[in-house]
């Protein structure tokens, strides 16, 4: 069967088309889509054969078989997937970050990561109460794979003492505040104006804390048995987070505050329990001296741009309160720290006020 015009037209097209590694149109190959099923890519509209017909008419070359570029080839391009998620209406930085539950995965994709599915209430957003360490496993699988993920391993040889990063500038001040169960650790949520962290004149509000065991930050190689996070957001939407270790000893004093709390959540399994107001100038720091490196939430999403602040003191909490904030939880995991990131090229800051040109550790 002779070509038409435009299938001349096509053909005679290809000769002229460079012949890079990236043309199009290309097969959307599975197996190049990392984790996902056949059935997940495939979800193809509709439509008639009398539009089809419509379309080819219209244009007045009835002879011609189609009028598409055949595939490329792939070559070694990786091939990304969006997922849709769902955002409840109450989303936001301090009920929500960093928990994957503040995406309300939908179930089809917590399924894929072989959770449950989460619960999305109007107060809030809570986790499956089963989660635990599967969590902080399967997460990786929707992470993003950028080169600036949290936590590092805050090794000497990598650190630059620099001394005009100043004093780590808090304004903080009591305010009304909630703890929450979000299914795979304690948050402390501050409903108002909780105060300030001002980095590189930018200010940050505090929205919320929660609690890491072990520690996913480690100094040299060395991790501790709990990090506090103290979560900051700015006007528009960047975030900074401040790190504090702890290791095995003398009960933390802020802890000790929440313990009450803490403990009814556990016992009540409530989605979140009121609890006044509470300061965060108790949470105590202990040193002027700080790490600081760019990177990202440690759950997912994972987003990358994140502010770290790693405190240099290590603070002590009892056994029986690092208990009690796992138990408090219900999901019977030991753990829910996320492994160590590679550092790649990244830049870690020291700060210390009396510096003698030698770095402290």
């Amino acid at each position: 069967m002779a070509l038409s015009t435009k299938e001349t037209f096509i053909q005679s097209e290809l000769a002229n088309c460079s012949r890079g590694m990236m043309q199009s149109p290309i097969d959307l190959a599975c197996k190049r889509v990392s984790g996902l099923k056949l059935r997940d890519v495939e979800k193809i509209g509709t439509v008639s054969s009398a539009q089809v017909n419509l379309l080819r008419e219209a244009v007045h070359d009835a002879d011609a078989v189609n009028n598409a570029m055949p595939l490329q080839s792939v070559n070694g391009r990786f091939i990304k997937l969006y997922l849709q998620v769902q955002v409840p209406p109450s989303f936001s930085i301090s009920s929500s970050l960093p928990s994957s539950s503040s995406l309300g995965l939908q179930k089809q994709e917590l399924k894929k990561l072989r959770m449950r599915e989460s619960l999305v209430t109007s107060k809030g957003v809570q986790m499956d109460q089963n989660i635990g360490e599967r969590f902080m496993k399967s997460g990786k699988l929707v992470c993003n794979k950028g080169d600036m993920q949290s936590p590092i391993d805050l090794v000497k040889e990598r650190v630059r003492v620099v001394p005009t990063l100043g004093r780590l500038k808090r304004s903080y001040k009591p305010s009304n505040a909630t703890i929450k169960n979000r299914g795979h650790d304690i948050m402390l949520e501050w409903e108002g104006d909780a105060g300030s962290l001002w980095i590189n004149g930018s200010e940050f509000l505090l929205k919320q804390c929660h609690w890491h065991s072990p520690s996913e930050h480690s100094v040299n190689g060395k991790r501790f048995a709990l990090e506090a996070h103290l979560v900051h957001q700015s006007t528009d939407g960047k975030i900074a987070v401040v790190g504090i270790m702890y290791k095995i000893g003398r009960p933390d004093s802020f802890l000790k505050e929440l313990e009450d709390r803490i403990n009814e959540i556990g016992v009540t399994r409530e989605n979140g329990i009121e609890v006044g107001k509470v300061d965060p100038r108790h949470v105590k720091i202990g040193s002027r001296k700080y790490h600081r490196y760019m990177g990202s939430l440690t759950t997912p999403p994972c987003t990358e741009g994140v502010t770290w602040t790693i405190v240099n003191k290590v603070r002590t909490a009892s056994r029986a309160q690092l208990k009690l904030l796992r138990d408090a939880v219900h999901d019977d995991a030991k753990k829910n720290a996320r492994p160590k990131q590679e550092i790649n090229e990244r830049e870690i800051k020291f700060y210390t006020p009396k510096f003698h040109g030698i770095y402290p550790h």
